[in-house]
């Protein structure tokens, strides 16, 4: 029988290294047609489609609802979450490796050489988010990762943006304590958050989010803090003792010249020990444009299915969504009201327990139709055919609704 890893990150390759050269190849729609560990990653229907009934699928993708529906489920093949795949196996032993050229004299690891891509740390936190997720799926409500836009404000205007900041002519900051109050409501609608994301437009144009994440890094309810920056900004002298901790991580997408203090940003987050990642996009996907298409009910939850930023619950003025393109979509008045496409938080903080939990289930573990979806373009998996960050030289307009009807 064939194995199939299904996903690609640090808790795939804690799978990988669990079950050695069991494995047939990787299934990841956004990473199809590179390589990993010398084994091919296909698009997860191509697996299926090539292997069907004849498989072990060990899914690896730590926000695993809507793709289950995906993987057969037949007399032969299996499907695996990652608590299972990992269960009684020493993978932790893994998260101690210091090098790729260290190995482990005393575990199933032995004569193995191991590292993971990222950093040790944040891929232990990843590997352990993955298997708690999995373990709780059919019950409470454990969410891998919400971002909280904290302004409307960026220190670029890039043409193709999926956030939508292109399209803000008055663009404004959220103040640390209205944040900080959407965040509470958040964390009373939820069991476990393991990772806050912290976005704009770029983040460190507004003063108060230093204010912000020492708050927050002294939440217990919030396992990580990451905050998304474009490396035009170095934040000030005193607004690094507010960040210090195990909990906060840097992600920078470096976009070469644009990103202009990107080389002082990343001298710094070394200097103050604070973990960070760098990468360079390579395209981006054409998804910015704001238009109605007129899409069928099953065609708007196939788009919602298809899409690779489904999952990227958002947080913008008390409201949860389940993407920046919807928030902010509908944060500029550009698309029609729909309340049953986002969770007001302070209302659902009053609900009983039990009726606060199949609300926030439904929404963001099984709802898949929504009418926002139909003025989206799509953001299918697998790389775009745009270059990145092109700069506007003034806003972007746009038609308010209805007047665009």
């Amino acid at each position: 029988m064939e194995r199939v890893i299904i996903g690609t990150g640090s808790a795939a390759e804690a799978i990988y290294w669990v079950y050695k050269n069991r494995i047939t190849c990787f299934g990841d729609d956004e990473q199809r047609g590179k390589t990993l560990f010398g084994l091919p990653v296909i698009g997860i229907d191509e697996a299926v489609e090539r292997y069907r009934d004849n498989a072990e699928y060990l899914v690896a993708i730590p926000s695993a609802h809507h793709l289950l529906s995906r993987l057969p489920l037949g007399k032969e093949s299996r499907v695996i979450l990652a608590h299972e795949a990992l269960a009684g196996s020493d993978y932790k032993k893994l998260f101690t490796i210091e090098s790729s050229d260290s190995e482990y004299p005393d575990s199933e690891y032995s004569h193995t050489k191991f590292s993971f891509s990222k950093d040790a740390r944040i891929a232990s936190e990843e590997v352990e988010q993955c298997v708690n997720l999995h373990r709780h799926m059919g019950a409470g409500v454990y969410i891998r990762s919400v971002d909280i836009v904290v302004t409307e404000r960026c220190s670029l205007r890039c043409r193709e943006c999926s956030n939508l900041m292109q399209y803000y002519h008055k663009p404004r900051d959220y103040s640390a304590k209205e944040l900080a109050e959407a965040v509470d409501a958040l964390l009373d609608c939820v069991d476990i958050l393991y990772e806050l994301r912290i976005i704009g437009g770029e983040p460190l144009m507004n003063k108060e989010v230093y204010q912000l994440i020492d708050k927050l890094a002294q939440d217990e309810r919030i396992r990580r803090l990451v905050i998304f920056t474009n490396g035009t900004i170095v934040p000030p002298p005193e607004a690094w003792p507010l960040m210090r901790g195990d909990k906060v991580v840097f992600r920078i997408t470096d976009y070469g010249t644009l990103s202009r203090n990107l080389s002082r940003l990343e001298e710094a987050l070394i200097r103050e020990k604070i973990a960070y990642t760098t990468s360079r996009i390579e395209k981006w996907s054409p998804c910015a444009s704001i238009e109605r298409h007129g899409r069928a009910p099953a065609a708007l939850e196939a788009l919602f299915l298809g899409c690779c930023a489904k999952n990227l619950l958002t947080l913008l003025d008390g409201k949860l969504y389940h993407c920046p393109f919807m928030a902010n979509a509908m944060n500029l008045g550009a698309v029609p009201p729909c309340s049953s496409d986002s969770l007001r938080l302070s209302y659902v903080q009053k609900l009983a327990r039990d009726e606060r939990i199949a609300v926030m289930r439904d929404f963001i573990f099984h709802k898949i139709n929504f009418p926002t979806c139909d003025y989206c373009a799509g953001r299918p998996y697998g790389q775009g055919n745009l270059n990145p960050a092109e700069q506007a030289a003034a806003p972007l307009l746009f038609s308010p609704y209805p007047k665009r009807l």
